[in-house]
């Protein structure tokens, strides 16, 4: 499993109400892990704990 620390910045990485990712960012982890044969699990972080 890959996990990937996100913090939402439109347009890259949009939460919606009911908690789902979209956007640029978003849309770049699912690729990269399907062509690696993971399954990604993004965190909510904040740009602190990123760094």
């Amino acid at each position: 499993m890959l996990k990937a620390g996100v913090k939402p910045a439109p347009p890259f990485l949009i939460q919606s109400t009911d908690g789902r990712y979209s956007g640029i960012s978003q849309w770049l982890w699912e690729g990269l892990s399907e062509v690696a044969g993971y399954e990604c699990e993004h965190t909510q972080a904040t740009l602190k704990n990123l760094l």
